[in-house]
């Protein structure tokens, strides 16, 4: 499975939308998921995960 992901931060929250594919030549998605999140986390420099982990961990909870 390949899973793709985007996130999009605001002040306060942030929305992520992801799709997967069955195969890297997969050209329709086998599953598209909606994730919101109202706490945001500060970026860091070399810290990626840490903003990153809160609106993704929904989405692979779900996989």
């Amino acid at each position: 499975m390949i899973l793709a992901a985007d996130v999009d931060y605001r002040e306060t929250s942030t929305s992520i939308a992801a799709i997967t594919f069955k195969h890297w030549q997969g050209r329709c998605p086998s599953a598209i998921y909606r994730s919101y999140v109202t706490e945001v986390a500060a970026s860091e420099p070399d810290q990626f995960y840490k903003r990153e982990q809160a609106p993704v961990s929904p989405i692979t909870a779900e996989l």
